[in-house]
């Protein structure tokens, strides 16, 4: 991952940079990844972590983008155009970025929060 992945969609990014005294584990590290965010008061668009080190990527657009995905909200998929609906109470972290579930139809799958267009 790197900053110019998120400087298109997101121009206000920034990379906060982490060393730890030990390894942490996964969970650790999505906790303090979740409580600098929180913080800062600002988005979490995705992290990275080799051993010691962690880096957080933020912006404050992507946090207000991220409010708007609560249950029951629509979004539409940037290759489709299919409106979706989200199905999960608020983003949560999966594979190191902000995720929600969504339900298209019948089907519903755990979609990257970065991928959708609001409605």
């Amino acid at each position: 991952m790197k900053k110019q992945d998120f400087k298109k969609s997101f121009p206000d990014v920034c990379v906060q940079e982490i060393t730890f005294i030990h390894i942490l584990s996964r969970k650790d590290i999505e906790d303090k990844a979740l409580a600098l965010v929180e913080g800062l008061q600002t988005g979490l668009l995705g992290y990275e972590s080799y051993g010691k080190e962690l880096k957080v990527f933020t912006s404050y657009k992507f946090k207000d983008k991220l409010d708007k995905m609560v249950q029951g909200e629509q979004v539409i998929d940037k290759n489709t155009g299919l409106v979706g609906v989200i199905t999960s109470e608020k983003p949560f972290i999966c594979s190191c970025e902000m995720c929600v579930r969504v339900r298209f139809g019948e089907s519903s799958d755990v979609y990257s929060c970065i991928y959708f267009n609001e409605k």
